[in-house]
């Protein structure tokens, strides 16, 4: 889990749920997309449902976004994307739904390692599959040696979770030992 953030280029575009050019192409700008709480209630659900769905081309055997919206995964490198799904202030008024890793974060940070340093973030666009995210191992293995260097040329231990497993398991079993 990270955040994934959103814009819509395309007005006028329309979908099953709802149309693009309505309230979300209200926003040019780089908005959240996930999570963002408050998007996923009443009238907002149909242009998040449109905004953050897929298309799955057969010949290709890739996915992505529909036409008209353009995505992007913040943080690369530092750790905030993942420890705060959601870090508007809305959240916290309802209960801290926001913080995600922000604990196991905090822990290696007591145990004496620097954010963006020694302890780094590889967020990803959990919606693709890995064979649709190329270029994002070919930036995994440059924050590794470069996690690696800034650590002093010390070991860089990977640790994931849920689909970052097999994202990790796919990354290494493209390496040469």
């Amino acid at each position: 889990g990270n955040q994934l953030e959103a814009r819509v280029t395309e007005a006028g575009r329309c979908s099953g749920l709802q149309c693009l050019q309505t309230e979300c192409a209200g926003t040019r700008d780089w908005f959240r997309l996930w999570l963002d709480v408050w998007q996923l209630r009443g009238s907002r659900l149909g242009c998040w449902a449109d905004t953050i769905r897929l298309v799955y081309n057969r010949t290709s055997g890739q996915s992505s976004n529909v036409a008209g919206v353009e995505t992007r995964v913040p943080g690369w490198g530092q750790t905030t994307s993942v420890e705060y799904l959601d870090p508007s202030w809305s959240v916290w008024v309802i209960g801290n739904v926001g913080s995600y890793m922000k604990d196991l974060v905090q822990h290696f940070v007591d145990l004496g390692y620097e954010r963006g340093k020694t302890i780094r973030a590889a967020p990803y666009d959990f919606r693709l599959g890995p064979q649709s995210q190329g270029q994002y191992f070919v930036r995994l293995k440059k924050l590794i040696e470069d996690t690696f260097e800034r650590s002093g040329r010390k070991r860089v231990t990977l640790i994931s979770h849920s689909m970052g497993g097999l994202f990790g398991l796919y990354f290494l079993q493209q390496q040469t030992q």
